[in-house]
């Protein structure tokens, strides 16, 4: 991540399933600067004050995820619904934006990438070193 944040700098972020508690979690955000970060200042009196700053902004620096309501529909990023995520889940997106930690490794759904030559070498005759020979 770079140290200097420009307006509609956003990443992509993935936080790994965890068997028995939560599936794999996809999403976009934008970084929280230290002027967000000051903003949605940690300090509290209590923990519904806490709360709702966390959710606040989980809110305003979330910008897509592909989390799912039990009907399958997608669950829109509001401060309530940041309030509803399960704890561990919700840790861990506040520190992923906060700079506090890191996103996951995201599995690599792509095939492996074959090597562009080989793509189209159809018979030995037509590799590159052959063609030098003609």
């Amino acid at each position: 991540m770079p140290a200097f944040i420009d307006d509609g700098y956003e990443f992509d972020g993935y936080i790994a399933a965890v068997p028995d508690a939560h599936e794999a979690i996809n999403f976009e955000y934008r970084p929280a600067g230290a002027d967000s970060i000051n903003r949605h200042s940690w300090s509290f009196a209590n923990a519904d004050e806490y709360n709702e700053k966390v959710n606040n902004l989980l809110a305003e620096h979330v910008l897509a995820w592909d989390i799912c309501g039990k009907n399958k529909q997608p669950v829109e990023i509001t401060p309530a619904n940041c309030g509803r995520l399960l704890d561990s889940v919700r840790r861990r997106l506040k520190d992923i934006v906060s700079g506090d930690g890191k996103s996951d490794p995201p599995p690599d759904k792509t095939p492996a990438k074959a090597d562009p030559v080989a793509e189209f070498v159809k018979t030995p005759e037509d590799t590159p070193e052959a063609a030098l020979k003609n």
